[in-house]
């Protein structure tokens, strides 16, 4: 059965603390990993999975389950650590991190429970989320997909190519009227590559600024298909 859980913000921090102390045993026990981009986003994945996510960890295919897809696959003992807690898999699994026979390797491999697909290959989440939208639109579904980018990867032509797909699909959930977004110019991203600014409002996607790991409250009444934050 599909549940959505409501922890209190004690419990949360708690739960992010512990997320936290699997990330720093799993990479030191084997040597290998990404310590800063995993501890960057665990506040993230904990309000994801113990907060906001509808999702059956006994059926985790379940078709009308919320979808989460870390772009950012060198991240992902974070993602490993909250799938554990939330009971995807034994806690105990997670000293298979980075072995040759376990599906827990450097980058999320679709197969084990709880991941959506396989990720890591920069700037390849974002468009299989707008997929993964339209592919709800068109089927008359009302689940939502989150995921995850990293900074760096907001310069791949993909990336845009995505915001603008959402944008002319309208990735809205179905029956509702999709009111058009006027574009508002922002700061180019940190380094001032790419294509200049961050997105506007594009249809239901929104993106958030990328050097901050923050998404903007969603316009009163919106209820987007898509969310993507952007972290380092």
């Amino acid at each position: 059965m599909l549940t959505c859980l409501d922890l209190s913000p004690n419990e949360m921090r708690r739960k992010a603390l512990r997320i936290r102390q699997h990330v720093i045993k799993m990479i030191s026990a084997r040597g290998k990993g990404h310590t800063g981009p995993a501890l960057s986003m665990v506040e993230i994945v904990t309000a994801l999975y113990f907060g906001v996510l509808q999702v059956d960890p006994e059926n985790p295919r379940h078709p009308g389950r919320d979808r989460f897809l870390l772009s950012k696959g060198h991240a992902c003992t974070a993602l490993y650590a909250a799938l554990a807690e939330r009971g995807y898999f034994p806690v105990s699994r997670l000293d298979e991190y980075y072995r040759l026979d376990s599906l827990l390797g450097g980058h999320p491999v679709n197969g084990l429970p709880g991941i959506e697909a396989s990720t890591g290959s920069l700037g390849h989440g974002l468009p299989m989320a707008v997929g993964m939208a339209l592919s709800a639109k068109l089927n008359g579904q009302d689940h939502r997909i989150f995921t995850v980018l990293g900074d760096g990867e907001n310069q791949e032509g993909s990336v845009w190519e995505a915001a603008m797909a959402a944008a002319h699909y309208k990735t809205g959930p179905p029956g509702r009227r999709d009111r058009p977004q006027r574009a508002r110019n922002r700061r180019p991203y940190g380094n001032g590559h790419g294509p200049g600014a961050t997105p506007p409002e594009v249809g239901k996607l929104r993106l958030g600024r990328p050097y901050r790991g923050r998404t903007r409250s969603p316009r009163p009444g919106a209820d987007p298909a898509v969310r993507a934050v952007c972290i380092g």
